[in-house]
């Protein structure tokens, strides 16, 4: 029932011996195979989020349309339904440790406190005691790789709240008409989802900076897009002002919201970059095998956790392929490649990174 699913968990499921587990994830990483190569399954790797999933590829997609008639009535009515949002329940969400400095720390343990069911009830009253209508809307911004999206998946998943996840660059893909409508579906179907939920689930608008941004002045060459989008922005912004619920959007650039969206947010948190003692921490949890001076070299290099997760998931997969431990100078030449925005895409298994 899942649209994709982590290589990890399906390794894991598939052998319990671990070599045999990392050989089955080098493999499904270099995209070989029958069913890849006939586009019935797809590999995706999302490095912000750090997660290697595999999807269904064309031609997959199509064989599930295929058979899918057969399926009706299976699920329950309200999921059958569900165009726009896709919900994950916390117990399939992985449970993945975060390294932050001692602020971001109490500020994230401030939040987990802000989602959780009993809390999040407290809050509803007390809004409704002061005449104020409208659920919890929460901001966090912070630059690519500090860890947005993994910090929503995790609070869903200690508080035991389903997480409903917006792809809004699918919404804003639709025709126009479609997008608009598209974005109220989005609080319909939360909506029926809320109603059947123990727990309040948690809304994720990710990446929301587009819909969220500056609302533009219609010109010629630019009426039909600008007047999508301005439309869009209006139909949301009446949603978050009804919205009974707990909604988080995500933005890498939160200085360019529109102002009367920055009204909608309760409570706003801004995750920085690793400083360089989170860093060590983060070099530590991903080898075991290099020295205390050289966790704290690397470390002086200013990344993100989501490029050292990526150095890792690189460092792994070579030491799969030519089953020797990666050194320091060897991993010091794939963080200049991850340093690198020039290669950052192409980052793999070329010679000259080893």
């Amino acid at each position: 029932g899942q649209d994709n699913v982590g290589i990890d968990k399906l390794a894991s499921s598939c052998y319990f011996d671990k070599k045999d587990r990392l050989k089955l994830m080098a493999r499904i990483g270099s995209e070989k195979g029958f069913l890849f190569d006939e586009e019935y399954l797809m590999y995706k790797y999302e490095e912000y989020m750090d997660t290697s999933t595999i999807a269904l590829g064309r031609k997959g997609r199509e064989l599930l349309a295929a058979i899918d008639k057969n399926l009706v009535g299976l699920l329950p009515k309200e999921l059958e339904k569900m165009t726009t949002v896709r919900p994950i329940a916390p117990e399939a969400i992985e449970d993945v440790t975060l390294h932050f400095n001692a602020e971001t720390q109490r500020k994230f343990d401030e939040l987990r406190l802000l989602t959780s069911n009993g809390h999040y009830n407290e809050v509803l009253l007390r809004l409704r005691e002061k005449g104020l209508k409208g659920g919890l809307n929460i901001l966090l911004s912070g630059t690519p790789g500090t860890g947005k999206t993994e910090m929503v998946r995790q609070l869903s998943r200690v508080n035991g709240s389903t997480l409903v996840y917006v792809d809004l660059a699918n919404i804003k893909g639709r025709y126009a008409g479609e997008s608009e409508s598209g974005v109220k579906q989005i609080f319909k179907e939360y909506a029926e989802l809320k109603k059947r939920e123990t727990h309040t689930p948690i809304l994720l608008l990710n990446e929301a900076d587009g819909l969220l941004s500056r609302r533009h002045n219609c010109t010629d060459d630019n009426f039909a897009i600008t007047h999508m989008l301005n439309a869009m922005q209006n139909i949301l912004l009446q949603e978050m002002e009804d919205f009974d619920g707990i909604l988080v959007a995500t933005t890498n650039r939160p200085n360019g919201f529109d102002e009367a969206f920055e009204r909608r947010f309760l409570y706003k948190f801004e995750i920085p970059q690793p400083n360089i003692q989170v860093r060590a921490k983060i070099w530590t949890h991903h080898f075991t095998s290099l020295s205390k001076s050289e966790y704290n070299e690397l470390a002086k290099v200013e990344m993100s956790g989501a490029d050292i997760a990526n150095v890792a998931r690189v460092s792994l997969l070579r030491q799969i392929l030519f089953g020797t431990e990666m050194t320091y100078a060897e991993v010091s030449n794939i963080c200049a490649e991850v340093k690198s925005e020039e290669n950052r895409k192409q980052i793999g298994f070329n010679s000259s990174a080893a």
